[in-house]
């Protein structure tokens, strides 16, 4: 990694509501892991929303929110 870390949303399609924020250092691979992700039915919270959007044939929508160096401080403001 060149040290740069990406904080990014996953939104609900319909009403646009942030729903998950994380971290990657690869923001490309990461997204496509979200969305591998969401053909699961099981697992957490962010899975189980993610399965229920693809479901009903709609994905998240993903917008990088900040390129940090200090990921931790970051992170915590968006939440």
């Amino acid at each position: 990694t060149d040290g740069r870390w990406y904080v990014y949303a996953l939104s609900d399609p319909g009403d646009g509501a942030v729903r998950y924020v994380g971290i990657s250092t690869d923001v490309v691979r990461r997204h496509k892991e979200h969305l591998r992700t969401s053909s699961l039915s099981c697992g957490n919270h962010r899975e189980r929303w993610l399965f229920s959007l693809k479901r009903d044939g709609f994905t998240p929508a993903f917008e990088v929110l900040e390129v940090t160096a200090d990921w931790r401080e970051s992170e915590r403001k968006w939440i």
